[in-house]
């Protein structure tokens, strides 16, 4: 059986919508696509964000998750000089 193929035995098997291990895939991988705005990139690594790290349904992104959200906002913006400006400034 292929890994494609037993992550979607488990999907159909524990109703989740999304495993966690697919989310934080989804996450570490995004990048800014070319006619996404910084807001729409900002709300898109967000909503990733929050898929990747809930760890209890409404307990929201912890401190060390908003670290790594910061991060892959900054690497993965399109605009260079930005991105450097964001990490160096580290909101």
């Amino acid at each position: 059986m292929t890994y494609t193929e037993l992550m979607t035995h488990m999907e159909r098997r524990f109703a989740a919508r999304q495993l966690r291990e697919i989310a934080l895939l989804h996450f570490q991988n995004a990048r800014q696509e070319g006619d996404e705005s910084i807001e729409e990139w900002a709300f898109r690594i967000h909503h990733l964000a929050l898929y990747a790290f809930e760890q209890v349904l409404g307990a929201g992104i912890w401190h060390g998750e908003k670290d790594q959200m910061i991060l892959r906002f900054c690497t993965g913006c399109t605009d260079r000089a930005a991105g450097l400006h964001a990490a160096k400034i580290h909101p």
